[in-house]
């Protein structure tokens, strides 16, 4: 690129004379050696690798090619986003709102139990005895509406939860794979696993307040309000997102598992029926593969689940800490305490949330044929 001068030689009362001046032999040296200005910006890569492949030599290349880089993979970041922000699918978001209130009001009850029996005190006798037992005592303790405590709160990480999982599943599908492009059970686990980062930010605050109204015998007259101001109080605004570590590590396996499985069951069940669409697929087939698929999951990560519920209860304990307790005092059993309730809870919860959703997507279906 030629640098423009004016002539400071010019007569004084004539025009002024610009004269294009050549880059001087070292100007034209150190530009070969770094290339700069001469390749077009079109990826992060290119920068790099031209700067190793031209060997820089001056501080300023290296900094002009870092920034480059920098510059193209923020761009491409942005692209990304926005690919994925126009990808959001409301029948995905729907869907995930309406599995979400099927999947709290089936597993809830077993939920409940499941959390009391892994926050109950291992150094003291214990208060129930097991899965028939910690039902039988809540509900004559406490009435068979406590098996439905903290249905408020778990209903609204369920919706949060399950309207961001679905959505970014359909909007990671979209940009990954493109639209109506049928995937093999390897690339629905993996998309599930990424969707599952997004959920487990969502809905841990949420979570947090969950387990403190299902822990304690008077949580109930203490309302949610109050609950996240007494959370606020004992470990600040920090408190609600105790867990998140546990939250995730759970999460993202689980969402491999779930989904990679749901997919794996219901070829099965197409195969059996001899069917080629899951749309076509009867409604207690779903059922049961959502079923199947939670049920194993949740026996994969279940120690997660554990250590998350000791750390939203006791948000002072950090995620070592709470690992080295459960392992102290109770070995590798205390990793699978309420595992029974979890179980039997996730086969009617994920079983009726991939029905809601499946049905809600059917019925988006028919309208459009109609329209």
């Amino acid at each position: 690129m030629s640098i423009w001068l004016v002539d400071a030689y010019a007569p004084p009362r004539g025009p002024c004379v610009v004269v294009a001046r050549e880059p001087s032999p070292t100007s034209r040296r150190r530009r070969a050696q770094c290339k700069i200005g001469s390749f077009e910006t079109t990826h992060p890569r290119q920068h790099v690798s031209n700067a190793f492949q031209t060997r820089i030599r001056f501080p300023r290349a290296a900094f002009a090619f870092a920034a480059c880089a920098a510059v193209e993979a923020s761009r491409l970041v942005q692209v990304a986003v926005a690919a994925a922000l126009m990808s959001l699918d409301l029948r995905d978001t729907t869907s995930g709102v309406v599995g979400a209130v099927f999947n709290v009001y089936a597993g809830l009850p077993f939920d409940v139990v499941k959390v009391r029996l892994q926050t109950q005190s291992p150094t003291s006798v214990p208060r129930y005895g097991g899965l028939v037992d910690c039902f039988a005592k809540t509900v004559q303790q406490e009435s068979v509406r406590s098996l439905w405590k903290g249905a408020i709160p778990a209903l609204s990480s369920a919706i949060v939860e399950n309207a961001v999982l679905f959505s970014a599943n359909g909007a990671l599908k979209r940009v990954f794979f493109g639209a109506g492009e049928s995937l093999s059970t390897l690339d629905e686990a993996l998309v599930g696993s990424a969707s599952g980062l997004f959920s487990a930010a969502a809905i841990t605050p949420a979570e947090v307040i969950k387990c403190r109204l299902q822990t304690y015998a008077h949580a109930e007259s203490m309302g949610i309000w109050r609950c996240t101001q007494s959370i606020v109080k004992e470990s600040g605004v920090m408190g609600l997102t105790a867990g998140l570590g546990a939250v995730i590590l759970r999460d993202v396996p689980f969402n491999f598992c779930f989904f990679g499985l749901y997919d794996y069951y219901t070829a099965k069940f197409m195969d059996l029926s001899g069917i080629d669409s899951r749309r076509e697929l009867h409604p207690l087939m779903v059922l049961a593969s959502g079923g199947c698929a939670g049920a194993t999951s949740w026996t994969i990560v279940f120690p997660a689940d554990v250590i998350k519920s000791r750390m939203q209860v006791d948000t002072r304990l950090t995620f070592q800490a709470a690992v080295r307790k459960v392992w102290r005092v109770q070995g590798i059993l205390g990793f699978y305490r309420g595992w029974s309730s979890a179980v039997l809870g996730s086969f009617p919860a994920d079983g009726c949330l991939f029905l809601g959703v499946e049905m809600t997507h059917r019925l988006f279906a028919h309208f459009e044929s109609n329209v």
